[in-house]
């Protein structure tokens, strides 16, 4: 929780009123397991909830969260959307599209593509805007 907190205050990319709302949900969360009373089934579920948008989301924040997950050395199971998407070959639903596409040049900056996979996904965004059963999302 300490890294997502972390990573949040100080992002550069997350809207104001999404940061505030995100830092005051692990505020809560932090409180609700302090004492220790939570069962851990309730906190296995705030951990996956918790976890959801760095899940799901991709971009610097994103890497950087995840960068701190693996030198505090917590084990927790990333769903790393990229590397995801470039094994599979085709961009999975409009979630995914939206999230891929919003911080495509940001992937490129901190590297986390590389100039052929910016090229293949860019290949794969093209694929997913033609595809008839997306068409009306786009047109």
């Amino acid at each position: 929780m300490r890294i997502a907190t972390e990573v949040t205050a100080s992002s550069t990319i997350m809207e104001p009123s999404h940061r505030e709302s995100s830092l005051t949900d692990y505020a809560w969360q932090r409180d609700l397991t302090a004492d220790g009373s939570i069962a851990l089934a309730s906190l296995r579920q705030l951990q996956r909830d918790l976890l959801v948008p760095w899940n799901e989301s991709v971009g610097a924040d994103v890497e950087r969260f995840w960068q701190g997950v693996a030198c505090d050395g917590l084990q927790v199971t990333r769903k790393d959307v990229v590397v995801e998407t470039l094994k599979r070959g085709r961009i999975l639903n409009m979630q995914h599209y939206s999230a891929l596409e919003e911080r495509y040049e940001e992937l490129q900056e901190c590297e986390k593509l590389s100039p052929a996979q910016a090229d293949e996904l860019g290949r794969m965004f093209d694929a997913f805007e033609n595809n008839p059963k997306n068409k009306a999302c786009f047109y």
